[in-house]
């Protein structure tokens, strides 16, 4: 009984040590919101798909120039962030930017520094608060019938985030 009892308390000094060296490496962060985006994973096995509803992504501008964050369903629901909100918070930087579209993910202290005026300009999207993912699930997967039916054009990821900003810029 004894070798569980020092176990546990190992075990909850490791995991109080990981969590400290994991909020050091924390970058923080702020800026103004340009757009947000669904942060959908698609995998695929021969002819099986799944998809993942991850959150979102936030497109901001601040002082280091613009980045992204990748952040929870729920710090959406609780905050509905839109273009022109000022943001801030903590992530970490992404280990593989081959495998994420956002530079910054696992946010966290997030806070709502200042509402854009009025209401979400008409427009694109992106532009607005987003729909909860459960609609975006219900729509269905449009960009797979594109890439079934060989009309998808194939692109790095480098590339995916220079055309979104760019997307997010004209708007």
């Amino acid at each position: 009984m004894s070798f569980f009892s020092s176990s546990s308390v190992l075990s909850v000094a490791m995991t109080a040590e990981s969590e400290q060296r994991a909020a050091a490496h924390k970058i923080a962060w702020s800026g103004n919101v340009l757009g947000i985006q669904p942060r959908i994973d698609l995998g695929r096995s021969f002819d099986q798909r799944q998809h993942s509803y991850l959150g979102y992504v936030l497109f901001l501008r601040g002082e280091a120039g613009e980045f992204s964050v990748r952040i929870g369903p729920g710090a959406q629901a609780k905050h509905a962030f839109r273009a022109g909100d000022r943001v801030s918070g903590a992530a970490h930087p992404v280990a593989d930017r081959e495998r994420e579209p956002a530079e910054l993910y696992k946010a966290s202290a997030l806070k709502l520094a200042g509402r854009a005026a009025g209401e979400a300009a008409p427009g694109p999207p992106w532009r607005g608060v987003p729909p909860a993912l459960e609609v975006y699930r219900a729509r269905g997967h449009r960009r797979l019938a594109e890439i079934d039916s060989g009309t998808a054009e194939l692109i790095d990821r480098e590339e995916l985030r220079r055309r979104m900003r760019a997307r997010i810029s004209r708007s």
